[in-house]
């Protein structure tokens, strides 16, 4: 069962304090640790959705505990429509189709795929590298370090990933307008190999007539 209540006596440095129940109740041992994926450290005062249970000498526990805001959102990106989704796999369908239509076809070299798909591997161990770290609060992975491998052609792994729940950087800057700016240049550098070698193969003509 969730309850919700306000932080109390909260000692920062030591992690822990104490959570008293609105509409009073019981009031519940709080630490760091209890906390899910929060935005940031608790403070006095803030309200809390957490579950009880008892330790060994039957002392009350708050577990599973989220920030009210946290909270909130997270039921509200549960509940959003799959609109962003839908989206996603509708530009990877027609990118990876004209990809793979102007590769065979001749106008695009055979190693232009070969590259996207090696750098949205990476892209995509990368995310999953930075979810892994922000989880367990470590170092994570740079934000330039992402945007270099989306603007090297592994927005469509960056795309992937967020599919598949891996992109975190929520924080710092959201992955759907990073890839927005992210596949315009992919897509004009795609456009500007065809017709580079288009002109070559027009200029190779000329020499030989």
């Amino acid at each position: 069962m969730k309850y919700q209540g306000r932080i109390q006596q909260w000692d920062d440095a030591k992690g822990y304090g104490f959570v008293e129940p609105n509409g009073g109740g019981t009031r519940a041992f709080t630490h760091i640790k209890a906390f899910k994926q929060r935005s940031r450290r608790p403070v006095n005062g803030d309200i809390i959705v957490y579950e009880v249970e008892q330790d060994r000498n039957g002392n009350h526990r708050a577990c599973n505990i989220s920030l009210l805001k946290d909270h909130k959102a997270k039921r509200l990106r549960a509940n959003k429509p799959t609109s962003q989704r839908k989206r996603n796999v509708i530009v990877l369908s027609i990118f990876s189709g004209a990809l793979a239509l102007f590769t065979l076809s001749g106008r695009l070299p055979f190693i232009v795929p070969i590259v996207y798909g090696a750098v949205s591997l990476l892209t995509i161990l990368f995310y999953g590298i930075d979810k892994s770290a922000a989880k367990k609060e470590k170092r994570r992975v740079s934000e330039a370090k992402l945007h270099i491998l989306s603007l090297l052609g592994g927005w469509p792994g960056a795309l992937l990933a967020q599919q598949m729940s891996i992109p975190i950087r929520i924080d710092n800057c959201p992955l759907r307008s990073r890839c927005k700016n992210v596949q315009v240049s992919s897509i004009g550098t795609s456009e500007y190999d065809r017709r580079t070698q288009q002109s070559s193969i027009l200029i190779k003509k000329e020499i030989y007539l």
